[in-house]
């Protein structure tokens, strides 16, 4: 448990290099080295939210929805509550710590998307040009400050937010991360399946409508306009997220560069990950040591 809570912790404190969350947080998947063939992640999210949209993912999602609801009925869900607990205990109590080590984890990764940068030019369209722009453009400040919020969500126990409006959106925050949970323990390396990323952005997507559908009715208007202003930009979220974890393979080895310009950024990838993982084992000895 405390190796579990220690790599939460790293992840809470490099939240600033989303490449390196990815490795630690890593999903269960087929990591065989191959050749790559990069595709647009926009054209992958348009894909799934048209098949989410048409109800392909209704018997899974129904799946889900009935094991979570077991859960909750047999009490399965406190270790996870618990966990998210000590997460915000330990995350509190080392908050300094937290934010030296942000502060470091983002000026490289600023350095690292200057770089990725100057690899391109306007003109470039390759599928690796667009996912460098996708996760070099710097959100704007609104979208930060909900994400920001709505990670803050994750310190909080049902039944601990400010208001009943709160408290929904933590429960709505629990639920997903169950189910992300309990699909990752079905999906072994001798199970994975090629549609198991489809089905885990289907989790967030059905987890997304709940959350909108239920804000029409808050009281409390500030969290009724963060759930409107996530919603305008999930979209852009989801498809940044998915092709950092492209970089990331890039960056790793799992997929082989088969252009002169993906040599380049896997070099550049492959450096600053290794100066995060660097990182992430100083914070690790810290952590474990107190």
């Amino acid at each position: 448990m405390k190796k579990a809570i220690s790599l939460s912790l790293a992840a809470i404190f490099l939240t600033a290099s989303p490449l390196l969350a990815q490795e630690i947080l890593q999903t269960k998947e087929n990591e065989q080295v191959k050749q790559t063939n990069l595709s647009l992640s926009k054209d992958f999210v348009e894909f799934v939210k048209s098949q989410y949209a048409c109800g392909h993912y209704q018997e899974f999602l129904q799946q889900m929805e009935k094991d979570y609801q077991q859960a909750k009925k047999d009490q399965a869900l406190e270790g996870l509550i618990q966990m998210r607990k000590e997460d915000a205990a330990i995350a509190s109590s080392h908050a300094s710590t937290a934010d030296h080590w942000h502060q470091v984890a983002q000026t490289w990764t600023q350095e690292r998307n200057k770089e990725l940068l100057q690899l391109i030019d306007a003109k470039d369209q390759s599928t690796l040009a667009e996912k460098i722009r996708s996760v070099t453009q710097p959100l704007n400040s609104e979208a930060e400050t909900t994400l920001a919020y709505f990670s803050h969500l994750r310190s909080l126990a049902p039944g601990e937010g400010k208001n009943a409006d709160e408290n929904l959106l933590i429960e709505n925050d629990v639920e997903l991360e169950y189910k992300q949970i309990h699909f990752d323990s079905q999906t072994s390396l001798d199970r994975w399946t090629p549609d198991a990323q489809e089905k885990r952005l289907a989790l967030r997507l059905e987890a997304a409508d709940k959350m909108l559908a239920a804000s029409q009715k808050f009281e409390d208007q500030d969290l009724k306009a963060k759930v409107a202003t996530l919603s305008q930009f999930l979209d852009t979220y989801y498809i940044r997220q998915l092709d950092l974890k492209d970089l990331h393979k890039l960056a790793m080895g799992s997929l082989t560069p088969t252009s002169e310009l993906e040599k380049k950024a896997a070099a550049i990838l492959s450096a600053y990950e290794g100066k995060f993982s660097e990182l992430t084992k100083e914070i690790l000895q810290q952590t474990s040591s107190e």
